[in-house]
């Protein structure tokens, strides 16, 4: 038996559905910029001293370190909801999760906090 030809718009539209998780995801600039301004926060104070920024299928990683040479102290991921559509914010402390929420403002805000105790 023969397949049907489909047309190109078509294929298209089922591939990118088919590869939507794949995709890496990223961070917003003014996400990037909300994370960047807590990060610099605890570099001034001398908490803090280097970054790393990952991104994976499916996921965007912020990655706090104390001294460049350790594992990250704290990591902010942004990745798909649970349900594969949206998006959710997780920190975790090492292996650890903190705090997981579809704003960033509510995770950093639990970072902050974990890191003035």
């Amino acid at each position: 038996m023969s397949e049907q030809p489909i047309s190109i718009a078509d294929f298209r539209a089922q591939r990118a559905k088919g590869n939507r998780a794949r995709k890496p995801l990223y961070f917003q600039r003014d996400e990037l910029s909300s994370i960047m301004q807590l990060y610099s926060h605890y570099v001034a104070a001398g908490q803090w001293r280097d970054y790393a920024i990952d991104f994976a299928p499916g996921v965007a990683v912020f990655s706090i370190f104390k001294n460049a040479h350790e594992q990250p102290m704290f990591t902010v991921a942004k990745r798909l909801g649970p349900s594969g559509k949206g998006r959710e914010f997780v920190v975790h402390e090492g292996m650890k999760p903190l705090k997981r929420s579809e704003n960033l403002s509510d995770v950093l805000r639990a970072l902050d906090i974990k890191v003035k105790n």
